[in-house]
């Protein structure tokens, strides 16, 4: 898990753009159908899709609750997605903990 983990930008959902290759995201599941997730992060929102071994661990996760996603950023005319590599239920997980560390270390342009 380790090497996977390495190949993976940890950011938030608002700093995903075309130029990155991998990311790893975490976010709330807020919308679900049967071929893409919308995930939100507070500092936005991505449409994530996946292959079937991702859709059997998501069927077991329902709306609201918190992901760990690392995938690959694919843009689709206007829209940047993300196609899941993994993904993973993120139990007892503090989110906004999260997206405040992630904000104090993000380099400033």
């Amino acid at each position: 898990m380790d090497n996977i983990k390495n190949n993976y930008v940890s950011t938030l959902i608002s700093q995903i753009n075309e130029d990155m290759l991998k990311v790893r995201i975490v976010g709330k599941i807020i919308e679900k159908d049967e071929d893409s997730v919308i995930v939100d992060d507070g500092t936005g929102a991505v449409k994530v899709r996946y292959n079937k071994d991702v859709l059997k661990e998501l069927e077991k996760i329902e709306i609201s609750s918190i992901v760990f996603i690392f995938g690959k950023v694919i843009k689709v005319g206007n829209d940047i997605i993300i196609f899941a590599d993994f993904l993973r239920e993120a139990e007892k997980f503090d989110l906004k903990k999260y997206k405040k560390i992630l904000q104090d270390t993000s380099p400033t342009e």
